[in-house]
């Protein structure tokens, strides 16, 4: 295990908080504090990577953990102070960490004839981890179950198609929504894309009991990969996609679907817009109090939003690499970027303004942004 050998990470997160915000410093006080705990994979100037916990109001992190490759999303324990840690597709580890101190508790390795593709989530009572995978074998997507006692894997569900990446927990605890991106990929031919011609995205729906297919969405074009996810309090999801057609086609990236069972419709936008967004994009947050969602678009330099009720585009604007976007607080979000930068911004009705940033000058974000969470 790979551990920091500084001063104790928790009573020095604990410090920071209560110095600057002076709240109280019994065991899980500042868990859900403002200002939160930001985690994010890095890259470093020597070309190491890990990952980081960091608050918004500083350019230094609160501590560093490093891993043995790149890393991609993170997704919080409901209950206990865990975070897992997913590699970069086509991943062989899950790394669950302990965001208080900043150190590695356990590593999950893919089984055989498997590998991982950068994210996961807990159930809501925070008693198995769901993780999408790619049964390279069979050339089709799988959901792995994992124990977080011992984090042993149980078993495994169908995705309900190829190349499953982004999975969120519906609000009502008992469903997966899985964005099923269509790219046929295999181990010895690495991150190369296989069935471009042939491509088939979906989101699906999927009962975690049972592991049936409760409700599957196509969208406009075969070749739009549904890649990132974001899930309002009501179940409306809101899917952000890469288009991997002609670069000269037009496309709409970002559609939603109000609730199960009814169809993906695009974001409202013009060409312009789509143009802007280089037919890429990273992540996608919603802000259920601001009636927002906002999406990341590292390749075109960009950050977008909508007013989430009425699908209206609302704000479009020039961030340099951004990747990773997260919640902070009811109107609030915090973007990373691949430039080391933390922005955060204002969200109302769908609007973005900018408010502080902060420069990480020794690293890198990768291209997903978490809050640590833990039970009060």
């Amino acid at each position: 295990m790979m551990e920091i050998n500084f001063m104790n990470r928790r009573q020095f997160l604990i410090n920071i908080i209560a110095g600057s915000t002076g709240l109280a410093t019994n065991q899980f006080s500042w868990a859900n504090s403002t200002p939160p705990l930001l985690v994010s994979a890095y890259k470093d100037r020597t070309n190491h990577y890990g990952v980081a916990g960091f608050l918004p109001t500083s350019n230094q992190p609160l501590w560093q953990l490093p891993l043995p490759a790149r890393a991609h999303a993170i997704s919080s324990h409901s209950v206990k102070p865990l975070i897992a840690v997913f590699d970069r597709r086509p991943g062989q580890r899950v790394h669950i960490v302990d965001w208080q101190q900043g150190k590695l508790i356990a590593t999950i390795k893919a089984t055989a004839n498997r590998h991982f593709y950068g994210h996961g989530v807990f159930s809501q009572d925070g008693k198995q981890l769901f993780c999408s995978e790619n049964n390279w074998q069979q050339g089709t997507g799988v959901i792995g179950i994992y124990d977080t006692q011992r984090f042993t894997r149980l078993g495994e569900m169908a995705s309900g198609g190829i190349g499953p990446h982004e999975l969120v927990l519906h609000p009502n605890g008992n469903t997966l929504v899985v964005a099923n991106g269509g790219i046929l990929t295999r181990p010895e031919s690495g991150r190369k894309k296989l069935n471009l011609d042939a491509m088939a995205p979906n989101l699906s729906h999927i009962n975690i009991k049972t592991g049936e297919l409760v409700d599957q969405q196509t969208f406009v074009h075969h070749q739009l990969s549904i890649r990132h996810l974001a899930i309002s309090q009501r179940g409306q999801v809101v899917a952000g996609m890469q288009y991997q057609g002609d670069q000269s086609d037009i496309e709409p990236l970002v559609a939603s679907q109000i609730a199960q069972g009814s169809p993906l419709k695009s974001m409202a936008s013009d060409e312009l817009a789509w143009l802007q967004m280089n037919q890429y994009t990273a992540s996608v947050c919603i802000l259920d109090h601001a009636d927002t969602v906002i999406v990341t678009c590292p390749r075109a330099n960009r950050v977008i939003s909508w007013q989430l009720s009425t699908r209206k585009l609302k704000s479009s604007l020039n961030v340099s690499d951004a990747a990773g976007v997260v919640a902070t607080a009811l109107d609030q979000c915090a973007i990373t970027t691949g430039l080391g930068q933390l922005h955060i911004m204002q969200c109302q009705q769908g609007s973005l303004s900018p408010l502080s940033l902060q420069r990480f000058s020794h690293l890198a974000w990768d291209n997903h942004l978490a809050t640590a969470k833990a039970q009060t």
